[in-house]
């Protein structure tokens, strides 16, 4: 009864409604064929439509792994890499996971760099490491950093996390400092401000100033107090902070919701 129904060609992602609901009757009848057991059946639909679509992909591969032809199945998972874009390729390379350890290690440790990079999970960093001689490492390691630059604004955070772990904690305070964010200060301050007191102050304070003048209201005033807390607590700096505070209540004597902050410092 479903059969007149199926597509003769599964739509592109450019009519992702129509992609879909040909999918769905797809998957429909993948299921039924399945529960009958009309094994000839489920893999002459599953051969006509796997390159179209991620999810079928990963039905054939399950399948025939359940089959128990695992040759078979790594194949097309692999083949898969291919014809898919990058960031839909994440399940089928955790699948082939299970059958590169102990077959191969070139290919293992080229997926876990992948996904580390893709997904930025410490569990892939930490099996990519243990996979490497530290030799090997040097040379990766850069090779994860770079790959991450390239990705944008949106790895920053992870990057300097990189360096934390590696124990490069000066290069992890150069990116920060390079970045010129309260919240970034605020997000590596516990890692990095009593290693480099001296250069944590001077960022917080060059950038204190600007972000109190930005906006008003008390919600803003807060996040400065927020800021101005942390400072303090940076040894050596008690007469700076001093001096900070007190200019900032000559400057702002006419905000008195701020000078009412200001004395929760």
């Amino acid at each position: 009864m479903l059969e007149p129904y199926l597509p003769e060609d599964l739509p592109g992602k450019d009519n992702l409604y129509l992609h879909f609901m040909e999918k769905d009757l797809l998957m429909m009848q993948l299921y039924i064929l399945d529960k009958l057991e009309e094994n000839k059946e489920f893999y002459e639909l599953i051969e006509r439509y796997y390159r179209r679509d991620r999810e079928l992909c990963l039905v054939y591969i399950r399948r025939l792994e359940k089959d128990k032809k695992i040759k078979d199945s790594v194949k097309v998972a692999e083949e898969s890499l291919d014809f898919f874009p990058p960031h839909l390729t994440i399940e089928i390379r955790r699948f082939l996971n299970k059958y590169y350890e102990g077959h191969s290690p070139e290919k293992l440790k080229q997926n876990f760099l992948f996904l580390f990079i893709h997904e930025g999970k410490w569990e892939d960093y930490e099996k990519l490491k243990a996979l490497n001689s530290r030799e090997e490492w040097k040379k990766i390691f850069p090779e994860i950093i770079k790959a991450l630059s390239k990705e944008g604004f949106r790895h920053e955070d992870l990057i300097i996390n990189l360096f934390l772990k590696e124990g490069l904690f000066e290069v992890a305070l150069e990116k920060v400092l390079q970045i010129r964010s309260l919240y970034t200060l605020k997000e590596f301050h516990k890692d990095l401000a009593d290693r480099f007191p001296e250069e944590y102050f001077k960022a917080y304070k060059e950038m204190i100033i600007p972000f109190a003048e930005s906006r008003t209201g008390r919600a803003h005033y807060r996040e400065v107090i927020g800021y101005l807390k942390r400072m303090k607590r940076i040894k050596r700096f008690e007469k700076e902070f001093k001096e900070l505070v007190d200019h900032l209540k000559t400057e702002y004597k006419n905000r008195p919701a701020f000078l009412d902050e200001l004395r929760r410092v």
